[in-house]
């Protein structure tokens, strides 16, 4: 069984190169200063953060 973590991390749409959709999911790779990855899920689902439309962290255990 896969279960689902959702976070506090959140990404507004306008921190996007392109165009959200709701429904939408994305892998996000964060290269660090050290050289090391941290890879990010997150998930358009209609949230609504500080009255902007953002996406939200979810982590897949």
């Amino acid at each position: 069984m896969t279960t689902i973590i959702l976070s506090i991390r959140k990404m507004l749409y306008d921190d996007y190169p392109m165009l959200i959709e709701t429904g939408q999911v994305f892998v996000i790779d964060y290269t660090k200063t050290d050289g090391s990855v941290e890879r990010l899920y997150y998930r358009s689902d209609g949230y609504i953060w500080n009255g902007l439309p953002s996406t939200e962290n979810f982590t897949i255990g």
